[in-house]
């Protein structure tokens, strides 16, 4: 591990991090509220990241490996965490150091889950917490790593390409342009062009111009942060709940397929199996929903609403989103839907979207290659001598990358018994606790019990939160890296 490329690497990254608190910190200002939370935290970035900067001071990153971008990509998402969490703690009455912490790491890593809402109310909040926690999932999102590529050379050269490997969610990652900055680049102009058009849906829906930039920033990461309590309900606006339902469709989406889609290739979109299993088990599930919710939840009057809500928790737990919608017809939202209904909910959020969004989960591209290769390995048994490689998209895929989905697979499900095993033995009760160590390990938001979409995380004791943290890093970047860094090995100079 070369220490002095990672304090390099880590430090620039902070410092364009630091430079985001401007944000809350004029929201506060011009509405009367206090600043100095924004200046101590801005100002706490900043230096770290400046220390960061002088103990790296002459390293290359022409000498980055695998292992420094793993290490950068990880580090960045515990000490920003930690160090935005300032903002999310002095601000806001009744909060403490680990729930800022909190907040923050599900803000980045786009979960959702918040330790507001219920007798803290969510509405209660500053515009400078409303908007920077929308923020940090904004920039989670696209990934504080991919965001800065651009701008992170000029400041320590290049080698960004394994700092970004070790971020974009996927089973590969092919470079969109030649160069990573260009890649960089292209990515961030999609993602500000995407973030405006469902800005302008909402406002243009009746939706305030300050809760429109907030669930535009939350909706395109995927997040489902809200300024209300009652998530998108708050805005009382069923034209923008379907703006919000395509945008998160499209967040939910491959980045790369789409990228290719606006420049004319349009038929990439449909030839992806990923895509089609990921818009087939957004309307099939949409179907069952409306069925149950028909059969057994008469409190619904209006087809049109039926048809939304389940269309909305469909996207939204597909998506990893986490919004929730229906308050106005059951106070509980989903959580007091039949219980086959909550179950299909569930095993959506073990899918996740598209690999190359923003979304959370497994990725459904892993499954469709654990389909194919637990279909071959049938066939083995009737017909031992056949060679049958397994393919997607027309490539066939290598075994070394076949055997990393199964591991990656299997890793998942592990980490999520541990979690609730861990949850369970701290207090939670089972709905709770399986729900919860799914929804943080999926980056999803709600789950049930305690934690469901009209409930918060507050409840859950310190030792909780920081298990439930974990959870959110290691579905946020993808297990594999993280648990690398757990080896004593890897930080042997």
């Amino acid at each position: 591990m070369r220490f002095r490329i990672v304090a390099k690497s880590l430090g620039a990254l902070l410092l364009f991090l630091g430079l985001g608190g401007l944000g809350p910190l004029a929201a506060d200002g011009i509405t009367g509220n206090p600043i100095w939370p924004w200046l101590v935290m801005s100002g706490t970035i900043i230096a770290v990241g400046g220390g960061l900067l002088a103990i790296g001071r002459g390293a290359s990153s022409n000498d980055m490996g695998l292992l420094e971008g793993v290490a950068v990509t990880t580090l960045v998402w515990l000490v920003g965490s930690v160090l935005a969490g300032i903002g999310l703690w002095l601000p806001a009455p009744g909060s403490t150091p680990i729930d800022g912490w909190f907040e923050a790491m599900s803000g980045f890593t786009t979960t959702g889950s918040s330790i507001f809402g219920g007798d803290r109310p969510i509405e209660q909040l500053t515009p400078g917490v409303l908007l920077w926690r929308s923020q940090t999932q904004w920039i989670g999102g696209i990934g504080i790593v991919v965001i800065s590529l651009a701008l992170l050379p000029l400041l320590i050269g290049g080698g960004g390409f394994k700092a970004f490997r070790a971020e974009v969610p996927g089973i590969d990652t092919d470079r969109i342009a030649p160069r990573i900055r260009d890649t960089a680049f292209i990515l961030y102009r999609f993602y500000m062009g995407l973030t405006l058009i469902v800005f302008l849906g909402l406002v243009a829906s009746g939706v305030g111009g300050f809760d429109a930039l907030c669930h535009a920033m939350t909706c395109v990461s995927t997040g489902g942060f809200s300024t209300y309590d009652d998530s998108v309900e708050g805005l009382s606006s069923a034209a923008a709940e379907w703006i919000l339902i395509g945008g998160m469709l499209v967040a939910g989406s491959n980045f790369g397929l789409l990228l290719h889609a606006t420049r004319g290739k349009v038929d990439r979109l449909w030839r992806s199996s990923e895509f089609r299993l990921y818009l087939a088990l957004i309307i099939g599930a949409t179907i069952a929903l409306c069925i149950m919710l028909a059969a057994g939840a008469p409190a619904y009057t209006s087809w049109h609403d039926l048809v939304r809500d389940s269309l909305f928790q469909a996207v939204s737990i597909t998506t990893t989103t986490g919004y929730g919608s229906g308050y106005d017809t059951m106070p509980g939202s989903w959580a007091d839907w039949p219980a086959a209904a909550q179950l299909i909910l569930v095993f959506l959020m073990i899918g996740g979207g598209c690999a190359g969004s923003t979304a959370g989960g497994v990725k459904l591209v892993r499954f469709l290659v654990a389909w194919r290769a637990a279909r071959r390995e049938l066939r083995r048994y009737v017909e031992p001598a056949r060679v049958t490689p397994i393919r997607l998209g027309g490539h066939q895929l290598k075994e070394p990358l076949v055997l990393q989905v199964g591991t990656f697979i299997f890793l998942f499900f592990l980490s999520w018994a541990i979690g609730a095993l861990l949850l369970a033995a701290l207090g939670s009760d089972l709905a709770t606790a399986t729900t919860a160590s799914l929804s943080c390990l999926s980056n999803i938001g709600p789950g049930l019990g305690s934690v469901g979409p009209a409930n918060n995380w507050a409840g859950l004791s310190d030792p909780a939160k920081i298990i439930c943290i974990g959870l959110m890093l290691l579905g946020r970047l993808e297990l594999l890296g993280v648990l690398l860094l757990l080896r004593l090995r890897a930080w042997k100079g």
